[in-house]
Parts: C-alpha cells; sequence; structure tokens
C-alpha cells in the first residue's frame, strides 16, 4: 500500500450573510458579521498512517521502532465537538476572527469593514499533570475589505520546546509549525425588496497534518455556530515536512 504525503491541502466554499437587525431603511443600509472560528486537532492515527517511508530515514530496526511508538503515542483521537475553549483544550490549537461590513443597496463592495482576533488556546502536551501545552503564535489578519472586499488570517503554532527534541530525535525537521489559513471575499447585492444582501466565500489552506474543522456563525451573536469544515489530516510523516506559514 503506498501513501502519498501532501504537504497542503485547499477547500473552497461561499454562504449568503444574513444582515444584523440595525438596517436603515432610509439610506438602504445593513450591517453585516460573522464569527470564524477554527480548531486544529489530531485524530486516530492508523499504524499505517504514521507512514516511516515518508521521512526518507536509514532505519534500524530499534529505530523504527521508536518511530511508530511515537507515533502512536501522538494518536490523540481528538474530534472537538464545538469550537469553544474548554480546559484541558481538545485541539493542539484554537483560533479564530470576527468580521463586520456593511452593504448599501446597489453597490456590490462592502464597506466599514473590520476584523477582531479571537482569543487562542493551545492544546496540553505531554502528561496533564506537568502542564505543558503547546505555544500559540498571534493570529496574523489581512483585512482588505474596504480596499476590495477581501479578507484573510493565519492560525499557526508549534509544540513546546520541551517536547520538540521529541521529534528531531527521529529526523531533524526545519520547521514546526502547523498552520490554517482561511480567506475569502465579501461582494454586496439586493433583494427583490431592495434591501441588501451579502455572500461571504471562504477558503482554507492548511499543513498537511493535522486535521482541522471551521465553525461560522452568523451573525456572530447567534446562539449556536455552524460546522462548515472537516478535513481530515495527511499522514504523520508530514509533521516532518511542514510548509513555511504563509501570509494571510
Amino acid at each position: 500500500m503506498t501513501l502519498k504525503k501532501i504537504s497542503t491541502l485547499i477547500f473552497a466554499f461561499s454562504l449568503m450573510v444574513v444582515a444584523v437587525a440595525n438596517t436603515s431603511y432610509a439610506q438602504v443600509t445593513s450591517t453585516f458579521t460573522v464569527r470564524m472560528e477554527d480548531k486544529m486537532f489530531i485524530n486516530t492515527v492508523p499504524l499505517a498512517a504514521c507512514n516511516p517511508a515518508g521521512l526518507s530515514a536509514v532505519w534500524t530496526p530499534a529505530g523504527l521502532a521508536a518511530y511508530l511508538a511515537f507515533c502512536k503515542a501522538t494518536s490523540l483521537g481528538e474530534n472537538p465537538p464545538t469550537p469553544n475553549i474548554v480546559a484541558p483544550l481538545d485541539a493542539r490549537i484554537r483560533a479564530g476572527v470576527d468580521l463586520r461590513w456593511q452593504c448599501t443597496a446597489g453597490n456590490p463592495a462592502p464597506f466599514g469593514g473590520f476584523m477582531v482576533r479571537l482569543a487562542t488556546a493551545g492544546g496540553t502536551e505531554g502528561p496533564a499533570f506537568l502542564g505543558i501545552k503547546g505555544i500559540v503564535n498571534p493570529i496574523a489578519i489581512r483585512n482588505n475589505i474596504n480596499l476590495n472586499g477581501t479578507y484573510g488570517y493565519v492560525s499557526s503554532g508549534f509544540p513546546n520546546p520541551i517536547v520538540e527534541p521529541g521529534f528531531q530525535v527521529h529526523k531533524i525537521r526545519l520547521r514546526s509549525d502547523i498552520w490554517d489559513k482561511i480567506s475569502g471575499s465579501i461582494t454586496c447585492g439586493t433583494d427583490n425588496r431592495g434591501l441588501p444582501t451579502s455572500r461571504l466565500s471562504y477558503k482554507l489552506l492548511k499543513s498537511a497534518f493535522p486535521s482541522t474543522k471551521l465553525w461560522i456563525r452568523t451573525p456572530m451573536t447567534a446562539p449556536t455556530s455552524v460546522l462548515r469544515l472537516n478535513v481530515a489530516q495527511g499522514t504523520f510523516d508530514n509533521l516532518w515536512a511542514l510548509p513555511a506559514i504563509p501570509a494571510p
């Protein structure tokens, strides 16, 4: 059985966004909000998905056994049901952003747009009693909503330095950051009543390991969020071939 290693994965979609309640009928202008939350998590790693051949290493029997044991120890079986921050975190990284913009009937370009970073969190690494957590990088954002209707953000992070030698002992790796990039565009429209509408497109570009879930809440104050993406992780050896973190 041959397992193909893919360094990045990309998925693209779009959705209609519901206006919040402060529509101005005099100006026929509406405000729209969206909350996007993502979690990167390590689901169960089958033995075949450890894929030692992907490291292009010369394995001794002891080295191969150690690698497979490390892979299975990292098979955390995570599968977060919500985007919420819980303790302990049910993922490696949790991040997200809020978006807000306005549309005027008859004008396809959004305006008054801004983005706000949400709280981030890193997952526990090693025995819980040690209190070791992964490192989460600051969320990088690109707010071009008012310029050309586009936006983007990147969530990323890396193992705690105490844990990183556990990777390096099997093969030196130059990059240790896992990451997700969510980006897209916002357009405005007009419905048959003459009121503004809006559509938000979104696409996910990610490192091939681990798994990713993306939830979207619209408006951002809605009581529940909707799981829009659930992308399974690639093989474990992708952690030794991580691409550089992209710009948002």
